[in-house]
């Protein structure tokens, strides 16, 4: 607007500490002033240190006049530098520039509206700033002080429709501007719900997606479901700004990604020490994380959050208790214990009211009840959750899987052959070669590779089958790399077992389709994995082995057709018990 045009008129704040009163400074060169007439607010507040001032809107009261103190013009032409993510920077340089000269005041925020006091006390308010629609964002320094941002009012029509603030730390401005955003009825979808998960060995995303997109359903409300990578997100607070700056310029790996590369190589033991390394950085943190969730929740003001992570929940239930208290938690456990070293459950107390733990299987439910979660706490699922196209039941909400795939499959198969399908998750590790010699050797069947992204793994079997090695074509090998859901669906359910690492994913997909799970359990086998082959060793729904590498039980398909009559008394609906939650 053309109004937009002319000098903006500024008050100049900072040392907005988040002690018990709320110090600032106002530019003591005034000339102007203005009146205008507000609700009286309350008195500034005390607060907790480290935390937003209280959101709750006064009572209403007699509006009475207000002082607004307006600084010296300035020349449009002057700019300033903005870091503004998603504003129009070229019409917030129109805003004019700080005068350097400050005098102390106090504020306090109520309603959706900015309290500034000449003191302590109520009498004496100076003015009122609206925060309705305003924009908040960081500035570079001004008068000394480092830590700046600016409020810019959306009404044109005002005296004064541009302030500038200064904060004594950058969490302290972090803080403030999430208050600040809120109060400014940034409006998120009225049914926004927030997804986090990590990428660190893909079963946690693995598990957010399938609840997502069971959401998602044609006959089901639509849920505006936002997925985020908790990983990423906390490098900020973890790390700071500038260093995560640094280590992205430098490709510095972030500790998911330090995970999935053991993982790749098969060195489970050190992909075990990653874990305990980065909760441990997490707990150093946590002071800092909530602190940044604090501002996150604040500015997204979701309606549910789902977390499919362990070792944040705590902190996380936390910062929504202080931010959003109505707002529930979900936490989704992708495993099938809880343990140090994958802490998904913290114990019980005043910040968990809202709070739900979707525990599969008895012994998870029954450590939650241990740890002070009752009834209206717990979520009791039959297992994992999984996608819910590997459900083909007609009374299931989700369409058949197509049988014109499956029958593609097969056709490639010798139907008279048992079939095997060897599957490790998203990367295959180097061992795959030798458990698939020792299989070739031993049984004539139907070999399914599935590698992942390790392409120079898949070369080389496409090479030994190319070669015409007798032991690679007396019966079908089949070799596929990184696939859809749709497509691993398609291969698990026409074997005859899978073989591969004990994942609680893998193995409840695999049940799920009625398939049995043949796995390893020795010194190489993770923490978090025990508890997912005793699971296989107690339902009966596949073969435990020393060692993939080394001969199989000559009656191997004969005990898995025992575990095909166990696994069709296993019933898990956890997506869709999710879902109705």
């Amino acid at each position: 607007p053309a109004a937009a045009h002319r000098p903006r008129k500024e008050l100049t704040v900072a040392r907005l500490g988040l002690g018990t009163r709320r110090g600032a400074y106002l530019d003591s060169k005034c000339t102007r002033r203005c009146q205008s007439s507000m609700p009286t607010p309350s008195a500034p507040a005390r607060v907790s240190a480290g935390r937003p001032p209280p959101l709750a809107s006064p009572p209403p009261r007699t509006p009475v006049p207000a002082r607004l103190s307006a600084g010296p013009a300035h020349d449009s032409s002057d700019s300033i530098d903005v870091e503004a993510d998603g504003i129009d920077s070229s019409w917030l340089m129109l805003q004019g520039r700080i005068s350097s000269t400050f005098t102390r005041y106090y504020f306090s925020v109520s309603g959706r509206q900015l309290n500034c006091f000449r003191d302590n006390s109520q009498g004496s308010l100076l003015s009122v700033v609206p925060l309705c629609n305003a924009k908040c964002f960081a500035t570079v320094p001004h008068g000394g002080h480092e830590k700046c941002f600016r409020v810019v009012l959306p009404d044109s029509t005002l005296a004064q429709s541009s302030y500038l603030f200064a904060a004594d730390s950058d969490r302290e401005r972090r803080l403030w501007m999430a208050t600040i955003q809120r109060l400014a009825n940034i409006t998120p979808p009225p049914n926004r719900v927030i997804f986090f998960y990590g990428r660190g060995g893909g079963g946690h995303k693995a598990s957010a997606n399938a609840v997502r997109d069971c959401l998602q359903q044609d006959d089901y409300e639509p849920c505006d479901v936002k997925m985020e990578d908790i990983g990423l997100l906390l490098e900020a607070p973890i790390l700071g700004d500038y260093v995560k700056r640094a280590f992205n310029l430098l490709g510095v790996p972030g500790g998911d990604d330090l995970y999935n590369f053991f993982m790749a190589k098969g060195w489970y033991r050190i992909a075990n020490f990653i874990t305990s390394l980065g909760q441990g950085v997490i707990d150093k943190n946590a002071t800092a994380i909530g602190d940044w969730l604090c501002e996150y929740f604040a500015a997204e003001q979701p309606a549910l959050v789902v977390s499919f992570v362990p070792f944040v929940n705590k902190v996380m239930r936390e910062a929504l208790q202080h931010v959003c208290p109505g707002v529930s938690l979900l936490t989704v456990i992708t495993d099938m214990e809880h343990s140090e070293a994958h802490n998904w459950i913290d114990p019980y107390d005043g910040n968990a009211t809202n709070h739900t733990i979707v525990a599969g299987g008895s012994h998870l439910q029954s450590q939650a009840r241990e740890l002070g979660y009752g009834d209206a706490n717990l979520l009791c699922t039959g297992g994992m959750v999984v996608h819910p196209a590997y459900y083909q039941r007609t009374a299931s909400p989700v369409k058949p899987l197509d049988r014109i795939e499956r029958r593609s499959v097969r056709e490639q198969l010798d139907s008279k052959l048992p079939t095997a399908v060897m599957f490790f998750g998203g990367f295959g590790p180097p061992q795959m070669e030798a458990i698939a010699e020792q299989l070739l050797h031993q049984f004539e069947l139907n070999l399914v590779l599935l590698v992942g992204k390790n392409d120079a793994l898949k070369a080389k079997f496409e090479a030994k089958i190319a070669a015409g090695l007798p032991q690679w074509t007396r019966s079908p090998v089949l070799v596929d790399g990184f696939i859809p859901p749709s497509t691993l669906i398609d291969y698990i359910g026409a074997a005859s077992c899978v073989i591969g690492k004990p994942g609680p994913g893998v193995v409840s997909e695999a049940a799920v389709l009625g398939v049995p799970f043949v796995t390893e359990h020795n010194e190489r086998t993770m923490d978090q994995e025990v508890c997912v082959v005793d699971f296989v060793r107690k339902e009966k729904i596949g073969v435990i082995v020393r060692s993939l590498t080394e001969p199989f039980p000559p009656d191997l398909f004969s005990q898995l057709e025992d575990c095909r009559r166990h696994i069709a008394g296993v019933s898990n609906n956890a997506v869709f018990d999710v879902r109705a939650l």
